[in-house]
C-alpha cells in the first residue's frame, strides 16, 4: 500500500497498543483512533507513544484489526466503535473492501480506499 512515512504526522496519544486500527486526524499534525462514521486518514502500522511519528498506510493492501462482527472476503469495510474494521454498517463510511475472511480478534488483509464525507 501506500505508506505514509510518519514525517507528517505524530501519535496524539499513546497509540503503542493500536498498530493496525484506523486513525484520523484530530490535530494539524497529529492523528488518535478513529471511530465509527469518522473519516480516517488510514491504518496505523506501528506502535507510536504519544509525539512519536506515526506510521500509516494511507490507500492499498494492507492489514487490520477485525471487529466483533469480522467480515468475509470480498465484503464493503468500514470502522466500527472500537476503532477495528468489520463488514460495513448501514449508513456509515466505506473504507475498503476485504481480501481475507476473518473474524473477531484476527489480523487480516483488507484493500483500504477511505472515502471522506462532508
Amino acid at each position: 500500500g501506500f505508506i505514509h512515512d510518519g514525517s507528517s504526522w505524530v501519535a496524539g496519544a499513546d497509540l503503542s497498543t493500536k498498530q493496525f486500527y484506523a486513525v484520523k486526524q484530530t490535530a494539524a499534525g497529529s492523528v488518535n483512533v478513529a471511530t465509527t462514521g469518522d473519516s480516517i486518514v488510514g491504518v496505523l502500522i506501528n506502535k507510536p507513544t504519544s509525539g512519536q511519528a506515526a506510521d500509516i498506510v494511507l490507500f492499498g493492501p494492507c492489514k487490520v484489526q477485525v471487529g466483533s462482527a469480522g467480515f468475509t472476503q470480498g465484503d464493503t469495510i468500514s470502522v466500527d466503535s472500537s476503532s477495528k474494521f468489520a463488514t460495513q454498517s448501514t449508513g456509515v463510511n466505506p473504507v475498503g473492501f476485504a481480501i481475507d475472511t476473518a473474524v473477531s480478534g484476527d489480523i487480516a488483509r483488507i484493500m483500504l480506499r477511505p472515502v471522506t464525507f462532508a
